[in-house]
């Protein structure tokens, strides 16, 4: 059952939330107050159909949920965009599920019979639970339209789809299918007539092939012999040419060699040449008889005077540097004393300063006091009254005295200013006396630093120290050279020898070498024509096997296609059986079909129509009978399923084509009540609610009251009714009334 309904931008509800309770729920309003669209909303939350559409204009987005009892709730968010999906909170577990989720889900839930696509129309629901207005108006009219909803709410449908099924779909299928197969039957003997003379053909290739195996074997084995004949003459030859190229690459490194030899010996020569010119010439400066001096002994002394040298030159440098620091710490003495110039005394410019500013004091001090009487006197002047007794003065005679005051004030106020040039000019001769003692201070750093450079310097002849120092070392050095020359010598003419013995020993082995590779060369000229003979051999051997070998290939190439072709020409006959037989049960369900099938089917809709006729007209007698409570008025359905008013006249039933208003409104109630009891038969459905809009439009009074009998008769536990009659307030368990004000729809709960 419907517990609660809420809408927030729907149509013309801006935010409703309605309460549902069991029995009879009356949604009671004027026309245009927003009574069907809770009706509306309702169906939309359920299927989703045309829920788009239910935005109200002007806004951007709204809302739909619905409650249901037991506890289960489905919501959805609207917006211009359209709508994705919603949620369902089943057994406190909220669920998000696209559209066609929910739809799904509800019917489903209510067991109707309706398609899960959002574009369809819920139509069993329709049928079974939501009575509109509009269908009212159009039942009376019977024809297609109303045999249609029949078919629909008794099921019959599904037996018309069936046999219409059979006839557009089946029927030319199975049509399609024989041809087909007809077809395939057709293919299938004309290739197994062509591969007749296969078999033949593949015996013939299997023994032109076993005939070129035995030759491309025996060519094969001659063509090995000649290659192991081949190769084994390439072995050799190719030895040779390896030894060959060994002797003349060892030759090729042995006269580089000697050229090497030879090159050293050259050099060699010239430096024993250089080296005893560099000897006599030793010997001619003095140095003859003194070779017995220890070479080792001579590297300490030639140490120690360079030493010597070096300490005795950074004594040099240092002394140097010296002397230039005192000519700079001169100069700025020198350029600090220019700055100075005339100096002057802090003490007494700081003494002179203190009485200036003292006299400063006592000026603004007396000044402040003659302002005080200036301004008493000033008073008098103006006022002719002594301020302190009150008695008269005569005013000439004190303007006499304000006029030598401010003759005195005026003295003592350029006495004042000229105190200030002086403070000024002695504050700036005091900041210029302690710069002078700042550059008197560094004066004195500077004089010091003389001073204490001057303390440390020792006069000393450098230059004649360093020149002795450096012509011992030239005489060391140069009997160095000596030892050294001749200790070179020595083992140049050492070496000299030695490269002549191996210049001696590798000219004889390239000698040998020479007359080796003469040898080889020799037998590789007498191998090659021997070598060419047998490769003109293994080539004519190669193209025959080649020749053979490709032969080989065509025929089994050859021999494949011809057993695809038998093995396809058995698969073609055993498939032209099956395609046979197939044909045969095709031929028998299409006579099936149409013989059996689909005449039964039409049989089944028609007993099945009759049967749906029966009942419909037996509950739509019901509820008419309730409505209207006279024993000489009733209803029949016509076999187009127009409902027909009747009335006993002399004990018969007479049809009256003209009913009165209330008339055509009770029939088309009964009949669509009817429906929808059938729909919830035979369709199975679940719902434990029916939601009826409009339905007594034309009742008469009377009529409205017999209205309640038949919602009792209907035995449904929850009645969602929408009415604009005042008059159903009585039958009511719960009463909304719909108002529609400036800022939209309300709805309020009367009883």
């Amino acid at each position: 059952m419907v517990k609660r309904v809420r809408l927030v931008n729907i149509r013309s509800h801006a935010d409703t939330t309605v309460e549902f309770s069991t029995g009879v729920n009356l949604i009671e309003g004027d026309v245009g107050s927003g009574k069907t669209t809770i009706l509306q909303s309702i169906e939309s939350a359920l299927f989703g159909y045309e829920i788009k559409n239910m935005l109200r204009v002007g806004e951007s987005s709204g809302e739909i949920s619905v409650e249901f009892e037991p506890p289960l709730k489905v919501g959805w968010r609207i917006t211009r965009q359209g709508v994705r999906g919603g949620y369902i909170v089943q057994d406190g577990s909220r669920s998000e599920l696209a559209a066609g989720e929910i739809r799904s889900f509800f019917v489903k839930k209510f067991g109707l019979g309706d398609s899960p696509s959002l574009r369809s129309e819920p139509t069993i629901f329709r049928l079974a639970v939501y009575v509109h207005q509009e269908e009212l108006k159009s039942i009376l009219r019977g024809g297609a339209e109303v045999e249609e909803l029949v078919r629909r709410a008794t099921g019959v449908r599904v037996y018309s789809i069936a046999r219409e099924n059979a006839k557009s779909i089946l029927r030319p299928w199975l049509a399609n299918q024989v041809e087909l197969v007809d077809q395939k039957i057709r293919l299938l003997e004309e290739r197994v007539s062509q591969a007749s003379g296969v078999e033949e053909e593949l015996n013939r290739t299997e023994a032109e092939l076993n005939q070129v195996t035995n030759d491309l074997e025996a060519a094969e084995k001659s063509y090995r012999g000649v290659s192991e004949e081949f190769n084994s003459a390439q072995e050799r030859a190719s030895s040779l040419e390896s030894q060959i190229a060994r002797i003349e690459g060892e030759l090729s490194e042995t006269e580089r060699s000697v050229k090497k030899i030879e090159a050293q010996l050259a050099q060699l020569s010239e430096q024993i040449l250089d080296d005893e010119n560099r000897k006599l010439e030793l010997e001619g400066q003095g140095f003859t008889g003194q070779t017995d001096v220890d070479a080792k002994v001579l590297d300490v002394r030639m140490n120690e005077l360079l030493t010597q040298i070096t300490r005795l030159t950074d004594r040099k440098t240092r002394f140097e540097r010296d002397l230039q620091a005192v000519d700079e710490h001169r100069a700025r003495i020198r350029e600090l004393q220019e700055k100075i110039g005339s100096e002057l005394d802090y003490d007494a410019l700081s003494g002179e300063l203190r009485l200036v500013e003292r006299r400063q004091r006592e000026l603004y001090e007396e000044q402040a006091k003659m302002d005080k009487t200036l301004s008493e006197y000033r008073e008098i002047a103006e006022t002719g009254v002594c301020p302190v007794c009150g008695s008269r003065i005569a005013p000439d005679e004190y303007r006499q005295h304000l006029a030598e005051l401010e003759e005195k004030l005026t003295g003592l106020r350029e006495e004042v200013r000229s105190l200030e040039k002086r403070r000024s000019e002695l504050s700036r001769l005091m900041e210029q006396a302690k710069v002078q003692s700042a550059l008197k201070k560094e004066i004195e750093k500077h004089e010091h630093e003389i001073n204490r450079i001057t303390a440390r310097l020792e006069y000393e002849e450098f230059d004649e120290e360093i020149d002795r120092a450096k012509r011992e070392l030239e005489a060391a050095r140069k009997l160095k050279d000596l030892l050294v020359v001749e200790e070179r010598l020595k083992g140049e003419r050492s070496q000299y020898q030695e490269l002549s013995e191996e210049l001696e020993r590798l000219t004889g082995k390239a000698q040998s070498l020479r007359l080796r590779n003469q040898e080889l060369q020799s037998e590789l000229d007498a191998l090659k024509p021997v070598l060419e003979r047998i490769r003109l051999d293994v080539q004519a051997l190669e193209k025959r096997t080649r020749e053979l070998t490709g032969l080989k290939s065509s025929l089994e190439s050859r021999k494949e296609s011809l057993t695809k072709l038998l093995v396809q020409k058995e698969r073609d006959q055993a498939e032209l059986e099956e395609s046979k037989s197939k044909r045969a049960a095709l031929v028998n369900i299409q006579n099936y079909v149409v013989n059996a099938l689909i005449p039964a089917l039409e049989q089944i809709e028609v007993e099945k129509l009759r049967a749906a006729r029966r009942e419909l007209l037996a509950r739509t007698k019901e509820y008419f009978a309730l409505l209207m409570q006279d024993d000489d008025r009733g209803i029949t359905i016509d076999e187009d399923y127009s409902p027909t008013l009747q009335r006993r006249i002399n004990g018969e039933w007479v049809d009256i084509p003209s009913p009165s208003g209330g008339e055509r409104s009770a029939m088309a109630l009964s009949f669509r009540l009817a429906l929808s009891e059938v729909a919830r038969s035979k369709q199975g459905v679940q719902a434990d609610f029916i939601m009826l809009d409009e339905p007594t439009d034309g009742f008469s009074e009377d009529q409205l009251t017999k209205f309640q009998t038949l919602i009792e008769r209907l035995e449904i536990p929850q009645v969602i009714l929408v009415t604009h009659h005042r008059a159903f307030e009585s039958l009511g368990s719960n009463i909304i009334s719909v108002e529609y004000t400036q800022n939209g729809s309300v709805a309020r709960r009367v009883v």
